[in-house]
């Protein structure tokens, strides 16, 4: 048998239930029992009301942390192939091969960058650099 939790029988939710229940079962039906019964049954179900009121609050809150979850792990995603990118990226760098700067657009490459410096410093002219030699 599934008993509700401890505070629902401090509440007195069992106990009322029952001594409705023993009352219908007895068929008492004067006007005192039928005032007595309709006051503890809307008791019962308003208890029952604010019950399944807190439990779609509690689902509620459920579906949103599921919802932020699911928001967290795609920013992860995203900020894994970020790095993936970079990872890549510098591995060409260091190693050779032709990967794209993964950096903001409009951002000079650094190996462009560092290509033309060392052009600079060694006196090579733009126009010999670019031939492949």
């Amino acid at each position: 048998m599934n008993r509700p939790p401890q505070h629902h029988g401090k509440r007195g939710y069992r106990k009322t239930l029952a001594s409705v229940l023993r009352h219908v079962e007895a068929a008492r039906c004067g006007y005192d029992d039928a005032l007595w019964l309709f006051y503890h049954i809307a008791g019962l179900r308003s208890r029952l009301d604010r019950a399944e009121g807190e439990l779609q609050g509690m689902w509620l809150g459920v579906q949103m942390w599921t919802a932020a979850n699911d928001m967290l792990q795609a920013e992860k995603a995203s900020l894994c192939a970020k790095l993936a990118a970079w990872d890549r990226w510098e591995h060409a760098w260091v190693f050779g091969g032709d990967e794209v700067y993964p950096g903001k657009a409009g951002v000079t490459d650094p190996r462009e960058t560092l290509d033309a410096l060392e052009r600079l410093a060694l006196g090579v002219p733009e126009e010999e650099a670019d031939d492949g030699h």
